[in-house]
């Protein structure tokens, strides 16, 4: 008796160990661009990073797709307006 419920708790706790993988994590790669009287939603490119406040205030628009540092040396930048 006791060694059904020992095997029972071993196959509960590894059926659960295979079907219970941890999701993978969300990308956290859109985003809502809001002011006075608009808002849009834009996705940043895979690896780019999206600004929307020291550098696109240098440029005046509400947000700057920055590309991954070797796409630097080649000057390559998004512009949304």
């Amino acid at each position: 008796m006791v060694y059904r419920l020992i095997c029972g708790a071993f196959a509960i706790a590894l059926f659960a160990g295979v079907t219970g993988k941890a999701q993978p994590a969300p990308k956290l790669n859109n985003l809502i661009i809001y002011g006075d009287g608009f808002a849009f939603g834009v996705k940043e490119p895979d690896g780019w990073h999206g600004d929307t406040d020291k550098i696109a205030a240098k440029y005046r628009v509400n947000v700057v797709f920055l590309p991954p540092e070797e796409s630097v040396k080649k000057d390559v930048t998004i512009v949304c307006e």
